[in-house]
């Protein structure tokens, strides 16, 4: 363990997973960065997934712990991870998905440049079969970080959480401008001020969390591909994505009401009131309005 520099706990919450595991594991061995620990949180997988990851245990010089866990979710598989965790950082590892060797040290060398920082997230590159609906899926959420309304995000520079969440197209598509769990570091003092990951959400509770801590913390973006996102049709995102639910969105957008209301720019307020609080929608129906979303 090298304490010259602060723990970073990787995070791998993991179900039936074995089909691309070793190849993420690989990339974990694979970092420059010298102080980890992986948690590894299992949803009672029912392949060789554990099997994979006694094997990595042995062949590497840092601390592994493997936790089962009841399947409740993803979000608390997730949490599960979060809360074994004793790094100073968070670095989600998910089992599809691979690090470029410097990813750790360079988003690591970001966050350490102020105390305000609580997230980095970085570029991402992809890992496909060439089929007509994964190159569709890349063109609408290959590039994230330009779809902001009300600034450029520059590389490696420190932004304000509250200046994100005034942008007038924050709920705009594609409402993820941040990225995947494996493209983003947090620091421990996030989860201490803002919690877990919400348990009553599938598809888009990372980016209701990303909204939630930009009210309190920093963020800085790295304009390099670090990790590679895999897309394929069993990811557990593909799943959700095509069974999300309305019920989802009116917690989605209820969090954000509830958490972040004050932060958001006026157009988006608007919106939210009236069609996701009940007064709203009631006012709305008075008056005959149609806002958009």
């Amino acid at each position: 363990m090298n304490h010259n520099t602060p723990l970073v706990s990787v995070c791998l919450p993991i179900y039936n997973g074995a089909a691309f595991l070793e190849e993420a594991l690989a990339s974990l061995a694979a970092q420059t960065y010298p102080n980890l620990e992986l948690i590894v949180s299992d949803d009672q997988s029912t392949d060789h997934s554990l099997q994979i990851v006694a094997a990595f245990q042995a062949k590497v010089g840092f601390p592994i712990r493997v936790f089962s866990h009841e399947p409740a979710g993803i979000g608390a598989n997730w949490n599960h991870c979060v809360q074994h965790a004793q790094g100073e950082y968070i670095k989600f590892l998910f089992q599809d998905d691979v690090f470029y060797p410097e990813c750790i040290s360079l988003m690591v060398a970001q966050a350490l440049r102020s105390p305000k920082i609580g997230m980095v997230y970085c570029k991402r590159d992809f890992l496909y079969e060439k089929t007509e609906e994964n190159s569709n899926w890349i063109a609408r959420y290959g590039v994230l970080h330009q779809r902001w309304d009300g600034f450029i995000v520059k590389d490696q520079e420190i932004v304000r959480g509250t200046q994100m969440l005034k942008d007038k197209k924050l709920l705009k598509f594609p409402t993820n401008k941040i990225g995947e769990p494996t493209a983003v570091l947090l620091h421990r003092r996030v989860f201490d001020k803002v919690g877990l990951f919400s348990p009553h959400l599938k598809q888009i509770l990372d980016v209701e969390y990303w909204l939630r801590l930009m009210k309190h913390f920093d963020v800085v973006y790295i304009d390099q591909p670090l990790i590679y996102f895999r897309i394929h049709e069993q990811q557990a995102s593909a799943i959700n994505a095509k069974n999300r639910h309305e019920l989802e969105d009116y917690y989605f957008y209820g969090s954000l009401i509830q958490n972040v209301f004050w932060q958001l720019h006026f157009e988006v307020q608007k919106g939210l009131f009236f069609n996701y609080t009940k007064f709203g929608n009631q006012l709305k129906k008075i008056l005959k309005l149609n806002f958009l979303r």
